[in-house]
């Protein structure tokens, strides 16, 4: 699982309508999105404002559902910008540890010259 941050800025046209002070619009939006949430297989863990009039949407699941959520949100035409950022969670980390030092051991620097592997091999 992942945390995915949502940044959104609605587009005209859905800010005319009322969204962000029409507590009746606001609501008509906010069930729309927690649906799509719903949908997609993602959990909404929280929601909120930014100063710079951006929605933030904090949620939780597997991180292919960013990558859904970004495509239906942009193809809707409501927002003009959609920003995602991924967070794997520190136990998933962890959990691979063991194959990302193997990895690491093995892998060899395209760029590195033959200075670079004569100092590594000290």
């Amino acid at each position: 699982m992942a945390l995915i941050i949502f940044r959104l800025k609605a587009g005209e046209t859905l800010r005319r309508k009322g969204g962000t002070y029409t507590p009746e619009e606001f609501n008509r939006q906010r069930q729309a999105m927690l649906q799509l949430i719903k949908d997609i297989g993602l959990e909404r863990v929280r929601g909120a404002r930014s100063l710079n009039g951006r929605m933030v949407l904090v949620l939780e699941g597997p991180a292919e559902g960013a990558m859904m959520m970004e495509q239906v949100l942009s193809a809707s035409g409501a927002y003009e910008e959609v920003e995602a950022e991924v967070l794997e969670l520190a136990d998933d980390v962890i959990a691979r540890g063991d194959k990302v030092r193997k990895l690491a051991a093995s892998f060899r620097d395209p760029n590195e010259d033959e200075i670079d592997r004569m100092l590594l091999d000290e």
